[in-house]
């Protein structure tokens, strides 16, 4: 049976460096959602949670028929205030 598209849950993979100032080595926090939106908003609680000072970087999409990670970015240009420095 397949599901309508509003309720696929889909695998993001966001990108930041820790810090405010660049860091040598950026990584990942991998999250289930079914927007790029909501993988960011659970990246920002995460992080305010934590009480971390990061740079979001990018946000992907795990493809699974191709396998490969898709660039999901733009939704960081939309919300570019509050991801910077997060």
């Amino acid at each position: 049976m397949n599901e309508p598209e509003s309720n696929k849950v889909f695998l993001y993979r966001i990108k930041y460096n820790a810090g405010l100032q660049p860091s040598v080595l950026d990584n990942y926090h991998y999250y289930n959602a079914h927007t790029p939106y909501e993988a960011l908003n659970f990246h920002v609680e995460v992080s305010n949670k934590h009480q971390r000072k990061m740079k979001t970087l990018s946000i992907e999409k795990y493809d699974n028929y191709a396998r490969k990670w898709c660039d999901e970015s733009e939704c960081l240009n939309a919300n570019v205030s509050s991801t910077n420095n997060i």
